[in-house]
């Protein structure tokens, strides 16, 4: 899996792959195991690249007409390298560091430094890939032991739950096909509603004009259209969530849905990033569900699709309505006069409205176009927006703390523009509020809603949200609503920012029954897949090793066909092969001196033996006398030792009679 993201001009870049890495579906261990092999390999492949690389150093030895003296110092040195460990290196680094030789342009010297070259290369590439696939780098050591774990790509690779999206699709308006209707629209009754000319007048009650399709004119009174799914929505379905909507316990939401003690149409309240508008739309619940299909993990579907909101801005009134407190008539009063056509008393039950809740009073007007006063409108009036005023008071609450600061004096004269504390513990305050109705296309990416567009809908198509709330329903809840607005606000604003939205929430709730599923603009399927996350760093590290490592071998093979057929180089190498070195005869004696072969055999200085206590190192300035005994004491007991694996030439050279590689 390559770490892009899908994008296209519907949901934009949705992609939780990080582009530092990379991602299989491949099992974690699985994986794991084969870059642990690359390390191992890495580890035994040392010996066979440095017998393709003697090929190399035995050119150089080749090239030797008259070895000048001091060879068997470096024979030795290159037996050690040429076994391809790291005590090889270490010695061959020793002597270098200690040695203080005479004859610093000794060609044998410069074969040693062409052999310790190569096991550094090998050393090299071996420990590369053992930090990408083995172990730990300096820095992460730590690290390593508190993760209990040995190598890089052990610590960095994670299995991860990644999101797959198929492709964005158009659902098609086949109602037999499968889709998902996640949008909302008015229903079909609503299309006269809908299309009836703007009007210009007062409605006459003896006219013929019905009342919007959210209201059902039943004898005595008009109802809500759909009164039990709209007052279950009222009651259980307004939503405080904003976001994360796939966190819902969708177990026990689907439960209460079939008890019939929930509803998954919502009223969602989202706050358009562009206008900081809060925007209370219909919004369908269950859309959002995720859920385990198959092997499919949190399968969902993103959707783009369309729905209603209403905006509702207010503000304080109750100077200007002259709420306060009166007992002239002889009783205990609130009056307030907010325009000719509303007035009234806060301490008495209101004479308008189908739902007449004591301390709540409401009035939906237009504005003049003279001079902008208020004046009364029929049910089903056409605006958008539209205006209305309201008027409150609460017995009780006055003495809590959070109120002292809101509410102004006890005074019958109201100088509070936000609330007026009264006598008796009451609290009142007045309203002057416009609600807009907006066309909204939204889209829900995992869950949450994003990429949010509004434009003011319809003036008929307003006129639907408005009237249930113009009639009086929803009083009862708009009252309580206001009520613990009060209880849990600190300033005016927090508090009036609490009574818009429930305007808001009301209206679309009780407008709800005139609304009905839509199918999705576009979708897409969406779920989530266990992947073993790969950090680029570690896995290209271990890649370029090891094909570097391959390249640089088989360049050697080649070199190795190449020069094997040189004069003298096959021969050298065989001498240079660490089997050679170590082959003693069955009664454990000493294998062949390399210093006898012709090309090796010293003509003067000093040499180094290997024993198993440590190097031994003859001194320059010793006897020619005494070397020369001690060298023909040597080949006599080499030539009695391997007698029987070959045979000696009259000047002392080895014929051996078996391939030496």
């Amino acid at each position: 899996m390559s770490p892009t993201s899908p994008e296209d001009s519907i949901f934009g870049s949705s992609s939780d792959l990080r582009t530092d890495s990379y991602y299989t579906t491949l099992d974690v261990g699985d994986f794991l195991l084969v870059s642990s092999w690359a390390s191992t390999i890495a580890t035994i492949i040392i010996a066979p690249f440095m017998l393709l690389y003697s090929f190399l150093v035995a050119r150089e030895l080749a090239r030797l007409a008259s070895p000048p003296g001091e060879a068997g110092v470096y024979v030795h040195l290159l037996r050690d390298i040429m076994k391809g460990t790291y005590s090889g290196l270490l010695n061959w680094i020793q002597y270098v560091l200690g040695r203080k030789s005479v004859q610093r342009s000794n060609p044998y010297k410069h074969a040693t430094w062409v052999a310790a070259a190569g096991l550094v290369i090998a050393i090299i590439f071996t420990v590369i890939i053992q930090i990408a696939g083995v172990k730990c780098g300096i820095s992460s050591i730590k690290w390593c032991a508190n993760m209990q774990k040995d190598n890089w790509i052990h610590i960095t690779t994670q299995t991860e739950l990644v999101s797959v999206y198929n492709t964005t699709v158009q659902p098609q308006r086949d109602p037999f096909q499968d889709y998902y209707a996640s949008g909302w629209t008015p229903i079909d009754n609503c299309s006269d509603t809908l299309k009836r000319p703007l009007l210009s007048t007062s409605r006459n009650p003896d006219a013929s004009i019905p009342f919007p399709c959210s209201l059902n004119e039943t004898f005595p009174i008009p109802n809500v259209n759909d009164p039990s799914d709209v007052y279950l929505t009222l009651d259980t379905g307004i939503s405080q969530m904003a976001a994360d909507f796939n966190t819902v316990n969708y177990t026990t939401q689907f439960n209460r849905e079939d008890g019939a003690t929930a509803t998954s149409d919502q009223i969602v309240t989202f706050q358009d990033p562009a206008t900081s508008l809060n925007h209370s739309m219909l919004f369908y619940l269950d859309s959002a569900a995720e859920f385990d299909n198959g092997n499919l993990l949190d399968y969902g579907v993103d959707y783009q699709a369309d729905t209603t909101s209403m905006v509702t801005t207010c503000r304080w009134q109750t100077h200007e309505c002259n709420v306060h407190a009166s007992t002239e008539s002889g009783s205990y009063a609130i009056p307030f006069n907010c325009s000719e056509i509303f007035s009234g008393d806060l301490n008495e039950t209101p004479y308008n409205g189908l739902e007449r809740a004591a301390g709540w009073n409401t009035s939906f007007y237009k504005l003049t176009p003279a001079d902008k006063t208020p004046a009364a409108i029929p049910v089903g009036y056409q605006s958008n927006p539209f205006f209305f005023s309201a008027a409150a008071s609460f017995n009780s609450v006055s003495t809590l703390p959070a109120l002292q600061s809101l509410s102004s004096s006890t005074n019958s004269t109201p100088t509070s523009t936000t609330l007026l504390s009264l006598p008796n513990g009451r609290l009142a305050f007045a309203l002057s509020c416009q609600s807009t109705i907006y066309d909204v296309t939204y889209t829900l990416l995992s869950g949450s809603i994003a990429n949010f567009t509004a434009v003011p809908s319809s003036a008929q198509k307003a006129s639907i949200i408005e009237a249930p709330l113009q009639v009086g329903f929803g009083s009862y809840h708009l009252y309580q609503s206001a009520l613990a607005a009060l209880l849990f606000s600190n300033d005016p604003d927090s508090l009036l920012a609490k009574l818009e939205q429930s305007f808001s929430q009301t209206g679309m709730a009780l407008a709800s029954g005139a609304f009905t599923y839509e199918r999705n603009n576009y979708q897409r399927e969406r779920w989530r897949v266990d992947v073993a996350r790969v950090k680029k760093g570690p896995f290209w590290l271990l890649v370029v090793g090891c094909v570097v490592y391959a390249v640089v071998g088989v360049v050697l093979v080649g070199l190795a066909f190449a020069l094997r057929g040189r004069e003298g180089v096959g021969e050298m190498q065989g001498l240079l092969a660490p089997d050679v070195f170590e082959m003693g005869d069955e009664n454990g004696g000493g294998g062949v001196d390399p210093r006898d072969h012709p090309a090796l055999r010293n003509s003067g200085g000093s040499r180094v033996a290997s024993s198993r206590g440590g190097k031994r190192m003859w001194k320059m300035g010793m006897g020619k006398e005494r070397e020369k005994r001690e060298d023909d004491g040597d080949r006599d007991r080499d030539r009695d030792r391997d007698r029987d694996r070959g045979s000696f030439s009259d000047d002392g050279t080895i014929r051996f009679s078996g391939n030496l590689i």
